[in-house]
This record gives structure tokens, sequence and C-alpha cells, in this order.
């Protein structure tokens, strides 16, 4: 039977990672369903199967394996570099009940917890991912590596207002309304007007002819009208909007073999006079440790878009696929979540990253 077979080859996979230093660890099934509401994003809570136990409270069956892999590493208190290495289902909504009503999912992987070394885990856990893989299956693979940190950074160095940043950063995870941002920032520079001044008549008719002279929500007239002279001067200094906004479209467009995506890159920051050199070097740094020689044959791409899936991604991410015809089958993936951990309860931010397996998509 399948899942005898796809039992059979998650066991396989665990030893070969018990083999390189990671423990196996048996985890619930049933979560506080807010360790993933506040902490995964949109893409996860609609697929999350929520129900209410006896008392009341709110929880669901698990969507993923890491979150119950910190939920243990917390309430453990491991203080030292943990490593960990799991299986099981993972249970979600399926996106289109038609054509896959199945429920859960069975996966196996690992989480590689408080490794201060970022560069040497970030490569331990891409390189583990394609070895175990390459040991339990013939499929021609593809690497795609994207890096959410490295979004942030970029955001960082543009010349446009902190809280337009704030945006951005905030919002990357949802792409449609992350486009609408974009478009509303492009146009931002067609509404100044220099010479026009907001006084208490421009608000009068503003609110359509309504007498607001005792203030409107709580605000005076004098505040109204000083929030709207404030916006006023910052639309004369933010008159170069179209062209930042098109320099985010252009980032968020390279998807490419690594090579060629780092001068796409580097090319991109030196059109828009951005100081990018540190971080394209840690980027090549990753790539060339990842690039050794039992994996020089992989194809590697390095998307800057990749990683939008899950909101507790802070840093490298990655995914495994192969093609069948004009099908792409994804069989691994994950990456880094420096933030997850104080999200969860702890004090300070804990270096982590980790990845998970499809088994059933190697038994075909």
């Amino acid at each position: 039977m399948t899942s005898d077979k796809i039992e059979l080859l998650s066991s396989n996979f665990l030893k070969y990672f018990q083999s390189r230093g990671y423990s196996e660890l048996s985890l619930p099934i049933i979560y506080p369903a807010n360790y993933y509401l506040e902490t995964s994003g949109e893409n996860i809570r609609n697929k999350i199967i929520l129900f209410k136990d006896i008392e009341g409270e709110q929880k669901c069956l698990r969507p993923d394996l890491t979150i119950p892999v910190c939920d243990y590493y917390l309430k453990n208190k491991v203080t030292k570099n943990f490593k960990a290495a799991c299986k099981g289902y993972i249970f979600k909504n399926s996106e289109n009940p038609k054509i896959n009503n199945s429920f859960q999912t069975f996966q196996v992987g690992v989480e590689n917890i408080g490794n201060q070394n970022i560069v040497k885990t970030d490569v331990e856990i891409i390189s583990l991912a394609l070895n175990s893989v390459k040991r339990f299956t013939d499929s021609k693979l593809n690497l795609v590596i994207g890096n959410v940190g490295l979004f942030n950074s970029f955001i960082d160095k543009l010349k446009i207002p902190s809280r337009w940043k704030e945006r951005f950063k905030r919002h990357f995870w949802r792409e449609q309304y992350f486009n609408l941002l974009l478009n509303r920032l492009k146009d931002k520079g067609k509404r100044v007007d220099k010479s026009n001044k907001f006084d208490t008549i421009q608000i009068d008719r503003s609110f359509g002819g309504l007498e607001i002279t005792e203030g409107v929500a709580g605000r005076s007239v004098e505040e109204i009208t000083s929030r709207f002279e404030l916006k006023r001067k910052f639309a004369e200094k933010f008159v170069n909007s179209k062209e930042i906004s098109q320099c985010i479209k252009q980032y968020l467009a390279i998807n490419a073999p690594v090579n060629k995506a780092m001068i796409r890159l580097a090319s991109l920051c030196r059109e828009m006079n951005i100081n990018f050199n540190k971080e394209i070097d840690s980027l090549e740094k990753l790539v060339t440790q990842v690039n050794k020689e039992e994996f020089k044959t992989t194809p590697k791409f390095f998307s800057t878009s990749f990683g939008r899936e899950i909101e507790y991604y802070t840093g490298m991410v990655f995914e495994l696929y192969s093609t069948f015809g004009n099908k792409k089958r994804i069989i691994a993936g994950g990456g880094r979540y420096d933030n997850l951990l104080k999200n969860l309860g702890s004090k300070n931010s804990i270096p982590a990253a980790g990845f998970a397996i499809k088994t059933s998509q190697l038994i075909i």
C-alpha cells in the first residue's frame, strides 16, 4: 500500500538524519490555534483546521512540524544547540477539494535551533535536504533559493519615508495588497500640489459642507488642518515615487540562475545608487558553499520574491522540486525563522532553520 511505502521511506529519511546528528522527536497533533493564527500568515491561516475543545478553547490540527518543534524547545527549556528530526502527518484544508479532498500529508524534516553561525547552519540545512532526497530518489532536482531578510534590507536602503518602508515589509506576504501599495506609491507624485495650502475652508468642503468647528472624531479643527498640511509638505519632498515603485518591481522580478540573478541584483543597486555590496557578498557566500562538487549538477535559481507563503520566515528560504512535463512537483522546502521562538514566548530571538520533505511526492 502507498501509506506503507510512505511510512517506510520516512523512516529511512529519519535514520539518515539521525546519522547526521539530529535526534528523533515525537510530537502531538493538536495545538492551541493561536500558535499558528498569530505567526504563520494568511496562506496558512486560511488552511488551518480549527475546532474547540471541551473547555471552549480554540485548537487546531498541526499544519506543519516547525512550530511543534519550537514549542517542545521552549517548554523543555533547551539552552544548547538543538537538532531535531521528526515525521508525521500535517493537516490543512485543501486548496481545491474537487481535485484533492485529502486534508493530511505525511512529512519528515529537521529543525536546527540555537546555532549562532547563520551561514554555516543555512548551508547545512540546504545540503542535508539535497543529500537526503538524492539518496532516495532518481528524480532530477532543481533548487530555488530566496531570502526574505534581503528584501527588508533592500527596502531599508530606499529613499522613502519610514512609514512606507514599514508598510512594504509588513505586507510583503500579502502579494495582492502589496501590489496595490506599489500602485499607490507610483501615483503619489501625481497628487503633489505645491501651491495649495490646507485650511479650515477646504476641510469643510472635504466633509461635504458639514459644520466641524468643534472637531471630528475627538480631534480639533487645528489638529486636522495641521495633519493635512504635514501631508502636503511630505508630498512636496516625495516626488520620485514612480521611480522607486518601478525599482521595487524590478527587484521582485529577479528570478534566474544564481549567477545571473546576482549580476542583475548588483546592476539594479548600482542604477539606484544603493550600497548593497555586503548583502550580495553574504548571499554569494551561501551559494558558493552550497555549490559543492556533489551539487554542481543540480540547477540552482535565485528568486527575490520567493518565500512569501509563510510569514515567520526571516532569512534564507529554499525549495527542491522536480518537473514532469509541464508539471512542477515540490518535494521539499524550508528556511530560516529567527523571530518565531520569540513570537511563541521566548524572551529573545533565537536563530533557527529547518525544512520538511513531502515523502508522498517521492512515491509515484
